[in-house]
């Protein structure tokens, strides 16, 4: 098994998030371990818009991969729930073509395309590390990386029900 503190950076976070039990007794080590063994990771990940002028490409492993259930996240995308990949800044590469990026709040920024208006970032620096969150819909192999958490749980929307055994948080992992 590989081991989720060798393999992740120490401000991965599925590492540094704090985490609370869930029902089946699992630490935030033993999910990040779970969430590693249960997919195949790729080493390079692309990704575009609709219409295809803005095109991108991750490399390596996502620091991880989650559903947020946050009002901000819901109108940004026009869906009950939005799910992210997590990189590094570093990690990711525009190929071809420029986001558009709106600052939703002070230091978030919303990336999406100024043509065909495709909903693709959430950016923001969690203390340590520019990170860039690409919405999973938007990835061209999207099963590579399944979310194993919510956040902003609190916020969701009553009627949407997601049947998974991935962890809720009320709010922000930080």
């Amino acid at each position: 098994m590989i081991d989720a503190r060798k393999v992740l950076p120490r401000t991965s976070p599925l590492l540094t998030r704090p985490r609370r039990r869930t029902s089946d007794k699992r630490t935030g080590i033993e999910q990040a371990n779970r969430w590693i063994d249960s997919v195949q990771q790729p080493t390079m990940i692309e990704g575009g818009c609709l219409c295809g002028k803005i095109r991108y490409r991750a490399s390596g492993a996502p620091q991880g991969a989650g559903y947020c259930h946050c009002r901000s996240c819901r109108h940004h995308t026009g869906a009950p729930v939005a799910a992210f990949a997590v990189f590094t800044a570093e990690q990711v590469q525009w190929v071809s073509g420029q986001r558009t990026r709106y600052e939703s709040s002070p230091g978030v920024f919303r990336g999406f395309c100024g043509e065909c208006g495709t909903s693709m970032t959430f950016e923001a620096n969690d203390g340590e590390c520019d990170l860039v969150e690409l919405h999973v819909s938007t990835l061209d192999s999207p099963e590579t990386v399944p979310p194993n958490e919510h956040t902003h749980y609190g916020e969701r929307i009553s009627w949407l029900r997601l049947v998974d055994d991935s962890p809720r948080y009320p709010a922000s992992m930080k």
